[in-house]
């Protein structure tokens, strides 16, 4: 369906499509056209499952409740932590901030390698981890049951 753009946000674009819906559409700063195209794609009225597939059967308009918190099952854990804690470079992925890093670097800036290899020298240091525990928690998976499987043993 033919969209317009109609605001353009720090990662975000708003856009009407030609049955007059609109959406906010989440884009990175360096998306393509095509890549454009594409998440507005996943907003389009076309390609949309229908309403009814997706509301929740349990609830109805103007019903009243409270929330709550639900209880914990005995034998779960509380709260979920990963066998690697994670470090954080904003809106960019560890892979993209140290490609970054070496390309200025090998156009003569070191500023952004230098602060990223003190942010992981920091985070080596604060979780305590060794090329051994580093490797020991690199795992590969062959497929998304394989993912699943993970999840639900460290969540038992």
């Amino acid at each position: 369906m033919k969209y317009t753009i109609l605001e353009i946000s720090p990662g975000n674009i708003k856009v009407r499509y030609e049955d007059n819906s609109w959406a906010n559409v989440p884009i990175t700063p360096n998306a393509s056209l095509e890549d454009i195209d594409d998440a507005v794609s996943k907003y389009d009225p076309d390609f949309l499952r229908p309403a009814e597939s997706v509301i929740n059967q349990e609830i109805s308009v103007g019903e009243e409740r409270t929330s709550t918190k639900k209880p914990t099952q005995e034998g779960s854990s509380k709260s979920f932590t990963p066998s690697m804690p994670l470090i954080s470079f904003g809106m960019h992925s560890g892979g993209d901030v140290m490609a970054m890093a070496e390309y200025y670097s090998s156009q003569g800036d070191n500023t952004l390698k230098e602060y990223v290899m003190s942010r992981v020298a920091g985070y080596v240091t604060e979780n305590n981890l060794t090329v051994d525990k580093v490797i020991s928690n690199i795992q590969y998976y062959d497929s998304d049951d394989d993912i699943v499987a993970q999840a639900e043993s460290e969540l038992s």
